[in-house]
């Protein structure tokens, strides 16, 4: 598989540019190797938090469910409105709701109770932080860096610089791997197998970072990306002739991706495989097996039946109409 000339799928860079001046809003707080692990010291420094309901959307990463497992015995899923707001009717008092920013827009959801907030899909746009919230989120999101992530809550650093060495490893070996021109099976699956091991001795290193040791995989200023993306967008959303999901993005919004939506799972599959054979590589959010989904209409329905168009800053003018025209052939 060559990944020069793709469209979408990992991002990965030889160029690791140091920034200093970078994400302004988010001055205090701690900055982490994973998104993950940002929720995860909020979680293990805030014990207050331990003993009680938390009420988590079912849509949601895996992993963040992961780390949700290991703190919490009283774990109640929620469904989401068409808003994508948390559909939730009754709610336990002095309880925890985890509340995610989905796919560039910002939840408006108010409530009484304790809440924890992804800001992972929306950490481009300005957004008041509330001092009565907890906040973490992955910076891996946007293409903009290959590994990060960032916590509300102050925590005493504790970097060890043999830590950067497996991070730097992981990153080279990601950028070979994603841009190998040789179509070598054996070397692909060998390079994937090395990328696993760093990674998960990455995520072992429970650690906190200073914001200068998260290097940038981008030439293009923030703004730049951000208007890329909307252009994008709006580009699809014009053009697209098949059934799309429709967001109701604000002006200030920078989408992640732009959604197609299907009858069922397996034409979404099938489209999906389509569109990989044409280099074209489109995520699904999110690979989640649960007996109850049925309880769960719009995470159903969003799990089973969208698929998501890549829109980022690597793509120009002549691509997108590529995009186009293959998907309307679908």
């Amino acid at each position: 598989m060559n990944y020069l000339n793709h469209i979408g799928g990992e991002f990965a860079s030889d160029k690791f540019i140091t920034k200093k001046n970078f994400l302004k809003i988010y001055q205090n707080g701690s900055w982490t190797f994973t998104g993950r692990y940002s929720l995860e010291i909020i979680l293990r420094n805030k014990h207050q938090l331990l003993n009680k309901n938390i009420y988590i959307p079912i849509f949601n990463c895996p992993s963040v469910h992961e780390v949700i497992k290991k703190y919490f015995k009283n774990i109640f899923f929620y469904d989401l409105d068409s808003h994508f707001y948390p559909k939730l009717k009754k709610i336990k008092k002095n309880s925890i709701i985890l509340l995610v920013n989905y796919f560039g827009l910002q939840s408006k959801f108010e409530n009484s109770n304790i809440i924890i907030e992804d800001l992972s899909h929306c950490f481009l746009d300005k957004k008041k932080l509330k001092k009565n919230r907890y906040y973490f989120m992955s910076l891996r999101k946007m293409g903009i860096f290959n590994y990060g992530g960032w916590a509300s809550i102050e925590i005493d650093k504790n970097i060890k610089k043999h830590n950067f060495k497996f991070m730097e490893n992981y990153r080279k070996k990601k950028h070979i791997y994603l841009n190998s021109t040789k179509n070598n099976e054996n070397k692909e699956i060998k390079l994937l197998k090395e990328l696993q091991i760093e990674e998960k001795k990455i995520i072992s290193k429970k650690t906190t970072i200073n914001k200068n040791q998260i290097s940038i995989i981008t030439n293009k200023k923030f703004n730049t990306i951000k208007k890329i993306r909307k252009k994008n967008y709006d580009f699809l959303k014009k053009n697209i002739k098949k059934n799309y999901l429709h967001i109701n993005f604000k002006k200030n919004n920078t989408p992640l991706f732009f959604f197609l939506r299907f009858s069922n799972k397996i034409q979404r599959d099938n489209a999906r495989d389509k569109l990989r054979l044409k280099k074209i590589f489109c995520p699904v959010f999110w690979k989640i097996k649960n007996k109850q989904l049925q309880k769960y209409p719009t995470s159903k329905m969003l799990i089973e039946q969208i698929l998501a168009v890549p829109i980022d800053h690597r793509i120009n003018e002549s691509q997108l109409k590529n995009i186009t025209k293959i998907i309307n052939l679908l």
